[in-house]
Protein backbone atom coordinates (compact mmCIF):
# COMPACT_ATOMS: atom_id res chain seq x y z
CA UNK A 1 0.00 0.00 0.00
CA UNK A 2 2.71 2.37 0.77
CA UNK A 3 4.16 1.61 -2.68
CA UNK A 4 1.21 2.29 -4.14
CA UNK A 5 1.04 5.99 -2.10
CA UNK A 6 4.06 6.84 -3.23
CA UNK A 7 3.84 5.88 -6.77
CA UNK A 8 0.69 8.01 -6.88
CA UNK A 9 2.54 11.06 -5.06
CA UNK A 10 5.17 10.42 -8.07
CA UNK A 11 2.63 10.42 -10.96
CA UNK A 12 1.07 13.56 -9.53
CA UNK A 13 4.28 15.68 -9.14
CA UNK A 14 4.96 14.45 -12.64
CA UNK A 15 1.67 15.74 -14.23
CA UNK A 16 2.10 19.12 -12.20
CA UNK A 17 5.83 19.86 -13.59
CA UNK A 18 4.56 19.06 -16.99
CA UNK A 19 1.49 21.27 -17.09
CA UNK A 20 3.61 24.36 -15.58
CA UNK A 21 6.39 23.27 -18.57
CA UNK A 22 3.05 23.13 -21.36
CA UNK A 23 2.20 26.57 -19.98
CA UNK A 24 5.67 27.99 -20.00
CA UNK A 25 5.77 27.32 -23.09
CA UNK A 26 2.46 29.15 -24.45
CA UNK A 27 3.79 31.98 -22.64
CA UNK A 28 7.01 31.88 -24.29
CA UNK A 29 5.55 31.38 -27.83
CA UNK A 30 2.97 33.78 -27.02
CA UNK A 31 5.78 36.82 -25.99
CA UNK A 32 7.71 35.84 -29.14
CA UNK A 33 4.60 36.87 -31.24
CA UNK A 34 4.19 39.66 -29.48
CA UNK A 35 8.02 40.72 -29.92
CA UNK A 36 7.72 39.75 -33.83
CA UNK A 37 4.35 42.11 -33.83
CA UNK A 38 6.50 45.09 -32.28
CA UNK A 39 9.49 44.82 -34.48
CA UNK A 40 7.31 44.84 -37.29
CA UNK A 41 5.41 47.71 -35.88
CA UNK A 42 8.51 49.51 -35.13
CA UNK A 43 9.47 49.36 -39.01
CA UNK A 44 6.37 50.66 -40.48
CA UNK A 45 6.43 53.57 -38.03
CA UNK A 46 9.38 54.32 -39.74
CA UNK A 47 9.04 53.38 -42.93
CA UNK A 48 5.78 54.52 -43.65
CA UNK A 49 6.62 58.12 -43.20
CA UNK A 50 9.64 58.03 -45.84
CA UNK A 51 10.20 58.32 -49.56
CA UNK A 52 10.53 54.45 -49.96
CA UNK A 53 6.59 54.35 -50.19
CA UNK A 54 6.59 56.19 -53.47
CA UNK A 55 8.07 53.32 -54.51
CA UNK A 56 4.20 52.07 -54.64
CA UNK A 57 3.07 55.03 -57.24
CA UNK A 58 -0.66 55.90 -55.68
CA UNK A 59 -0.30 57.61 -52.86
CA UNK A 60 -3.48 58.13 -52.16
CA UNK A 61 -4.47 54.16 -52.24
CA UNK A 62 -3.89 51.21 -49.07
CA UNK A 63 -1.05 49.24 -50.12
CA UNK A 64 -1.31 45.69 -47.89
CA UNK A 65 1.11 42.95 -48.62
CA UNK A 66 2.24 40.35 -46.90
CA UNK A 67 5.92 40.75 -45.00
CA UNK A 68 7.04 37.88 -46.59
CA UNK A 69 6.84 39.85 -49.30
CA UNK A 70 10.55 41.15 -48.60
CA UNK A 71 11.79 37.68 -49.41
CA UNK A 72 10.17 36.88 -52.30
CA UNK A 73 12.11 37.06 -55.48
CA UNK A 74 12.20 39.75 -57.47
CA UNK A 75 10.41 42.26 -54.06
CA UNK A 76 14.60 43.05 -54.09
CA UNK A 77 14.17 45.85 -56.76
CA UNK A 78 10.98 47.25 -54.74
CA UNK A 79 12.86 50.30 -52.60
CA UNK A 80 9.75 49.80 -49.88
CA UNK A 81 10.70 46.07 -49.52
CA UNK A 82 14.55 46.58 -49.73
CA UNK A 83 13.86 48.98 -46.85
CA UNK A 84 11.57 46.43 -45.01
CA UNK A 85 14.18 43.48 -45.11
CA UNK A 86 16.76 46.23 -43.95
CA UNK A 87 14.77 47.23 -40.87
CA UNK A 88 13.53 43.80 -40.10
CA UNK A 89 16.08 41.34 -41.21
CA UNK A 90 16.96 39.06 -43.75
CA UNK A 91 15.80 36.06 -41.79
CA UNK A 92 12.43 37.59 -39.96
CA UNK A 93 9.87 35.19 -39.83
CA UNK A 94 6.75 36.33 -39.82
CA UNK A 95 4.63 33.42 -38.70
CA UNK A 96 3.18 33.87 -35.86
CA UNK A 97 2.90 30.64 -33.04
CA UNK A 98 -0.89 30.04 -34.54
CA UNK A 99 0.01 30.10 -37.92
CA UNK A 100 -0.89 33.33 -39.06
CA UNK A 101 0.93 35.74 -41.00
CA UNK A 102 1.62 39.41 -40.21
CA UNK A 103 0.45 41.59 -43.09
CA UNK A 104 1.01 45.08 -43.31
CA UNK A 105 -0.72 48.00 -45.41
CA UNK A 106 0.48 51.60 -46.07
CA UNK A 107 -0.80 54.64 -47.18
CA UNK A 108 2.05 56.66 -48.92
CA UNK A 109 0.03 59.89 -49.12
CA UNK A 110 -0.83 60.26 -45.21
CA UNK A 111 2.20 58.53 -43.87
CA UNK A 112 0.04 55.80 -41.95
CA UNK A 113 0.02 52.20 -41.82
CA UNK A 114 -1.70 49.21 -40.28
CA UNK A 115 -0.79 45.54 -39.26
CA UNK A 116 -2.70 42.82 -39.85
CA UNK A 117 -2.79 39.30 -38.61
CA UNK A 118 -4.36 36.20 -40.90
CA UNK A 119 -6.91 37.79 -43.26
CA UNK A 120 -5.73 41.51 -43.87
CA UNK A 121 -9.49 41.67 -45.72
CA UNK A 122 -10.98 41.50 -42.09
CA UNK A 123 -11.37 44.08 -39.69
CA UNK A 124 -11.58 40.94 -36.99
CA UNK A 125 -7.59 40.65 -38.08
CA UNK A 126 -6.22 43.79 -37.27
CA UNK A 127 -3.80 44.60 -35.05
CA UNK A 128 -2.89 48.20 -35.26
CA UNK A 129 -4.17 51.02 -34.97
CA UNK A 130 -6.70 48.92 -33.43
CA UNK A 131 -6.86 45.83 -31.92
CA UNK A 132 -9.30 43.85 -32.85
CA UNK A 133 -7.04 40.25 -33.44
CA UNK A 134 -8.93 38.13 -31.26
CA UNK A 135 -6.30 35.28 -31.56
CA UNK A 136 -3.93 36.97 -29.38
CA UNK A 137 -4.95 38.93 -26.78
CA UNK A 138 -3.83 42.77 -26.98
CA UNK A 139 -0.28 43.37 -24.44
CA UNK A 140 -2.08 46.18 -22.68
Amino acid sequence: MKKIVILVIIIICAWTAFQKGMESGKEKKKQEDYKKIEQVQTAMEKLAKTSATAAFGNENQWYVFDVRMMKEEGSGDHAFYQALKAELGEDFDSQLSNGDYIFAGVMPHLGSYRIYAGNPESEENMIYPDWNYSKLQSKE
